[in-house]
């Protein structure tokens, strides 16, 4: 049904704009992917009646968020003005799909008109916001801008710049009156997802901090603040999505998909699938979902640095993939994929020649992947070992099943037992 607004007539008292911002992450956890939502709301009668015309728009996210659009296709501004959306790839999408509404001519009043509004990545920093009106006039425009850092206390800054769009030859240009903005993609990588933007790890005392600003045409520019809940530190796992990580002691920290650092932790937080962790001096507690819904599994790491992952389908068996860089070692694997490189030099290198890793689990189904080992069990702990030319696997207590990833057996080893997996070094 459309909503139509008359015009103030010129003996009115026009009221100047004012910007109400309602911002939001999705649910989930600290330090997770997630979709950050800004609702605007615009209201004022200087411009014939309704709000000015927009011409820029500034939205600050809270300090802490990061992710990575590494990787993620892009669509052109010259692809969105001459074709639209539909040339645009699926997944150059930044966010799903928001809204806009704006008051429009439509005779001699002001009618209201819903629209879409889809963010798109554009090359480099670049983003565009396609707004899309059908009803009642046909109204498309392209805000074109920036996602960069921003000072403290915020983190990231969306810039956008908003063309002045006639509803018909002629008439006052539109004006938008409320904008709803959904922000968060991701892709994969070997099956971990790599997010666009995510939740800060830590959140201020009373929230997180937003802010907004708005210029218009011929009119000053308007700033508007607010905050967000916090979020829990610690959700629920889910199956190939995300895990819950307890620090059980010593010192502890994480680097999770789409950054660069490691950030300590100091007691328990939800971790996102594809997360590595760093227990070298340190013990914690890894807790994983499983098939049933309602019970999850644990483990505990300790003596190394380790990725974490799971499936979202099919075995809910969670892995642990050694990834200290052996840079001491010729032919060094990829830290996520333990690839099998015959070494062909023995020239010294500087750096680390080892690396390992010990599980503790009670029940449940864990793995680890060592450069030339992958095991498998339910019940036990044991130990995976890297070295440049082999790996070892001993066990403590009850069974692993040991797949050498160079002779493609597997092996089933009790309490006391080891197994050494290798290549044969050349000899000079």
């Amino acid at each position: 049904m459309l909503t139509i607004a008359a015009f103030v007539g010129s003996g009115s008292t026009a009221t100047a704009a004012t910007v109400t911002l309602h911002p939001a992450f999705s649910a989930g956890a600290l330090g997770e992917g997630t979709t950050a939502t800004a609702l605007l709301t615009i209201s004022g009668s200087e411009y014939v009646g309704r709000p000015a015309p927009v011409t820029d728009l500034t939205l600050r996210l809270p300090g802490g968020v990061e992710g990575s659009r590494t990787g993620l296709a892009v669509c052109e501004a010259g692809t969105l003005e001459m074709f639209g959306p539909i040339k645009c790839p699926r997944e150059s999408l930044a966010g799903p799909e928001g809204s806009a509404t704006l008051l429009v001519e439509f005779g001699d009043e002001a009618a209201e008109e819903t629209a879409s509004a889809q963010a798109y990545f554009g090359p480099g920093e670049e983003i565009y916001v396609f707004v899309d009106g059908h009803t009642p006039v046909s109204l498309e425009m392209l805000m074109k801008g920036s996602y960069t850092a921003s000072p403290p206390p915020f983190g990231r800054m969306l810039s956008l710049a908003a063309p002045l769009v006639e509803s018909v030859p002629g008439a006052p240009y539109a004006s938008i009156v409320s904008l709803t903005l959904p922000l968060g993609a991701s892709r994969e990588e070997d099956g971990i997802p790599i997010p666009s933007i995510t939740v800060p790890q830590t959140c201020p005392s009373g929230g997180f901090p937003w802010a907004a600003s708005v210029a218009f045409e011929n009119a000053p520019t308007v700033e508007a603040v607010a905050t967000s809940p916090c979020l829990p530190a610690v959700a629920p796992p889910i199956p190939g999505t995300r895990q819950t990580l307890q620090v059980t002691s010593g010192e502890v920290s994480v680097r999770r998909p789409g950054t660069t650092e490691f950030v300590p932790l100091s007691l328990a937080a939800s971790i996102p699938n594809g997360t590595e962790v760093d227990v070298s001096n340190g013990r914690a507690a890894v807790a994983a979902a499983t098939a049933d819904p309602e019970q999850s599994e644990r483990a505990e790491i300790y003596g190394g640095r380790l990725l974490v992952s799971q499936q979202a389908s099919g075995p809910t068996t969670t892995r642990f993939t050694l990834t200290q860089p052996l840079t001491g070692c010729p032919g060094v694997p990829s830290p996520t994929v333990p690839a099998i490189p015959l070494a062909r030099s023995a020239k010294h290198r500087s750096g680390s020649r080892s690396r390992h890793l010990w599980v503790s689990e009670h029940g449940g189904s864990w793995g680890t992947d060592g450069r030339y080992v992958s095991t498998t069990v339910e019940g036990t702990s044991w130990l995976t070992l890297d070295e440049c030319h082999r790996s070892v696997v001993k066990v403590a207590s009850g069974r692993v099943r040991v797949h050498d990833l160079i002779r493609n057996i597997t092996k089933t080893l009790t309490a006391g037992g080891s197994y050494v997996a290798g290549v044969r070094q050349r000899r000079r």
